[in-house]
């Protein structure tokens, strides 16, 4: 996907009506920790 987007500019992240790859990426990571709490394996 970031290679398509590559030359192309991007509006504002607060325009789009998704988050940045790496804001995705950052938030996802953070809530490993709170995920990982709950996940029981069997």
């Amino acid at each position: 996907m970031a290679e398509a987007a590559r030359g192309r500019q991007r509006p504002p992240e607060f325009l789009s009506t998704h988050p940045s790859e790496a804001t995705r990426i950052r938030q996802i990571e953070a809530w490993i920790p709170e995920a990982l709490r709950y996940y029981q394996p069997r």
